[in-house]
């Protein structure tokens, strides 16, 4: 049914000549929406039913159908004759309407730009492209993700999607995008700590790196993932996206390898920051090189400004971080995913980052609290490192004495499972049910369990559900 469906989303009624052929295709359509099979026996009784049979030729024209269609395989090339014809038929009839409307005694210019106007929007229409589709709440409720589309994480990274980086000067945005292309390469593993779901290309767009940091950049990338990355030498003219002969060009390279993630690096160079007017348009002009196909998730590397606190001395932190980027208005509100990059400290000896989600609208909301949504690093030329000993009481609440620290204790841990009668349960339940119960923070928490954190020594591990070891229980 999923394959059917697929093939049905790319037809149109418009699409068929013949009118049997598109009663046909609107009562196969019907029966998907009410969950049917699209087999003749039941398109059979549901023309029936509906009292359509005849205008679709009969019973045995509609059951030799099957017979007389074009197979699966060579569905691509029927479609493209479909479209073709169509399109052809309309140019014809159009064609005609105008050549009337130029014999007529009187045209006014207002009306030739409204009649042009109706067939401009009729063009989008009669190629599949409607400016605007609408669905049922069945067909909402009835949506299913395509579990290919997911790049990294449950909907943290996937295709059809905007996601941004934001972070200050110097801070390892760049080379987040190209640990994230590596992973995407090595298609297993984690990326900061989230699971890669799936092996893909990458196309980097960059305007600031050079020979020398583009050798420094991917020293550390196996000769393995080569075939997976492909990264633009400095631009002529820039990360060009409003200029038509840019975009046919990234399409042609789309077409010729085509990729699953595109990063562009930095967006500072497609809308200058002054001009935040144009960032709507910037956005669509990427989209526009992937109309009628599945557009690669789409990561920006953009400016984060520096995060200043709150009126109590509070560092900003998760959805506050979402104004704090350049053009925040609408790189934030489009971006699906929001991750913020922040040094540690600005010292230049210390190589430790920050690294949290500030939004991620499409990612399922107890896997992203499972995972956790922060987390600090040290910055490498490879992979970031995992810094296991950060203080987060500090980060959060810069230059102030830090409240009574409280340690995660064994009692704890028996305590939670005790009262929830359970012996085994995902990190992030462990986590809250510790935090609430004990009044201790999550993050202590996190840190006691996570990697080599102290209270390893208590819990057993499998397939992310953790439980007492046995002489602790």
């Amino acid at each position: 049914m999923a394959e059917a469906d697929e093939l049905l989303h790319q037809l149109r009624h418009q699409h068929f000549y013949e009118l049997r052929h598109a009663k046909v295709f609107d009562a196969m359509r019907m029966l998907r929406i009410d969950n049917h099979s699209c087999e003749v026996r039941i398109l059979v009784e549901w023309l029936t039913t509906k009292g359509h049979m005849e205008e679709c030729g009969g019973l045995a024209y509609v059951a030799g159908l099957p017979e007389a269609s074009a197979g699966i395989f060579s569905f691509s090339e029927y479609l493209a004759v479909l479209r073709d014809k169509a399109h052809r038929r309309w140019l014809l009839a159009k064609s005609c309407e105008l050549t009337a409307m130029a014999s007529q005694a009187e045209v006014t210019m207002e009306e030739t730009q409204q009649r042009l106007a109706e067939l401009f929007d009729a063009t989008h229409r009669n190629t599949g492209k409607a400016l605007i589709e609408i669905i049922t709440p069945k067909e909402a409720r009835a949506f299913e993700a395509d579990p290919s589309d997911f790049l990294v994480g449950n909907g943290l990274i996937a295709r059809d999607q905007f996601v941004t980086i934001g972070g200050e000067p110097g801070c390892g945005k760049s080379r987040l995008a190209t640990t994230l292309a590596v992973a995407m390469a090595r298609g297993n593993g984690s990326w900061q700590g989230y699971p890669v779901r799936s092996q893909g290309r990458t196309l980097i767009l960059q305007t600031e790196n050079k020979g020398t940091r583009l050798k420094e950049e991917f020293a550390a990338v196996p000769a393995d993932f080569d075939d997976f990355i492909r990264v633009s030498k400095t631009l002529p003219s820039g990360l060009a996206f409003s200029n038509s002969d840019f975009r046919r060009e990234l399409t042609r390279l789309f077409e010729k390898w085509p990729f699953e993630l595109l990063v562009v690096d930095p967006w500072n160079d497609v809308v200058a920051e002054e001009a935040q007017g144009d960032y709507a348009e910037a956005l669509l002009n990427i989209q526009r090189c992937f109309q009628g196909k599945k557009m690669p998730a789409t990561l920006i590397v953009a400016h984060l400004r520096k995060p200043r606190a709150d009126a109590s001395g509070r560092r900003k932190s998760g959805r506050e971080l979402l104004h704090e980027l350049s053009g925040s208005l609408k790189l934030g509100s489009t971006s699906r995913t929001v991750f913020a990059v922040q040094p540690a400290s600005y010292s230049m000896d210390d190589d430790r980052i920050v690294f949290e989600v500030a939004k991620a609208n499409d990612a399922d909301p107890d896997w992203l609290k499972e995972y956790g949504t922060r987390s600090a690093w040290h910055r490498r030329n490879a992979a970031f490192e995992a810094c296991r000993d950060f203080d987060w009481d500090e980060w959060m609440n810069p230059g102030q004495p830090n409240a009574e620290k409280r340690a995660v204790t064994l009692e704890m841990f028996q305590t939670a499972f005790r009262a929830t009668q359970r012996h085994g349960m995902k990190k992030g339940e462990l986590v809250r049910e510790i935090a609430e119960r004990f009044e201790v923070g999550e993050s202590t928490v996190w840190r006691a369990i996570k990697g080599d954190g102290y209270g390893r020594k208590w819990i057993d591990e499998a397939g992310g559900v953790v439980a007492l070891k046995e002489e602790f229980r």
